[in-house]
């Protein structure tokens, strides 16, 4: 793990095991996004690096404005850096065109947001069903997998329940089952548990958590809290030096 111009901090790295020696899942280098706001120029990531492993579940923290969802949705291919390179899973996404973005983000990547953007009108298992269709899976094994992942997030007696029936918990665990629908090596996570209460956040910082380290997947959680964030293996903080505002766990 390496990040220059971006406070970094590693919590509890004992508990994973040869992590040098896992694949590097998010590989960002020398990373710079700028907008234009008038005649303003505004540099919203400034020269990031940084190394994210299989397996690893990472807290992406920072004051508000910091830039955190800019970094992730960089990560995620939902956008482009203005410089420097960012590579997901050996693919340079920074080169890739908008139809190339699309295609590897449906194939590889599972975005979870604070708003959930579940249909309202669709059964909870219609609403994961949805994210399966980019990727044409077969009825019989669609079935079986939302069924596996409701059972996974403790909702298989909710599948037939639409999203005004269900608590904002059990809505958010529902988006992270459709996310996990199409098997991608990376969850992003956008401020997961900011509409939560504390005992529900935690219950999802828990799945999440148990995602990346017993399947495997990349897990890059955006929160302002420090106690979830101190569950994190990494935590990259923007915007300030944790020397004077360190995370512990």
């Amino acid at each position: 793990m390496e990040c220059n111009n971006t406070d970094v901090l590693v919590a509890q790295a004992d508990k994973i095991d040869n992590l040098d020696f896992r694949p590097i899942a998010i590989r960002a280098t020398n990373v710079i996004k700028k907008y234009k706001v008038g005649k303003q120029i505004i540099r919203a990531i400034d020269d990031v690096s940084v190394d994210i492993h299989e397996g690893e579940f990472v807290a992406l923290v920072g004051p508000s404005g910091s830039g955190k969802s800019t970094l992730l949705h960089l990560l995620g291919g939902l956008d482009k850096p203005t410089s420097g390179e960012i590579v997901v899973g050996g693919k340079n996404v920074s080169s890739m065109n908008d139809r190339q973005l699309s295609k590897f983000r449906n194939q590889t990547i599972g975005f979870v947001f604070q708003s959930f953007y579940l249909q309202p009108f669709l059964t909870l298992r219609r609403n994961i069903e949805v994210a399966s269709m980019p990727q044409r899976m077969r009825q019989a094994e669609r079935k079986l997998r939302i069924e596996s992942l409701a059972r996974q997030v403790g909702l298989y007696d909710r599948l037939s329940h639409r999203p005004n029936e269900l608590s904002g918990g059990q809505i958010q665990r529902a988006a992270i089952a459709r996310a996990l629908l199409n098997r991608p090596a990376i969850i992003l996570a956008d401020e997961p548990t900011g509409n939560l209460d504390e005992a529900t956040a935690w219950d999802v910082i828990e799945i999440l958590k148990e995602i990346a380290h017993k399947e495997k997947k990349c897990v890059i959680v955006v929160t302002h809290s420090k106690e979830l964030a101190s569950e994190a293996d990494m935590i990259i903080r923007l915007g300030s030096d944790l020397r004077d505002n360190p995370i512990t766990k």
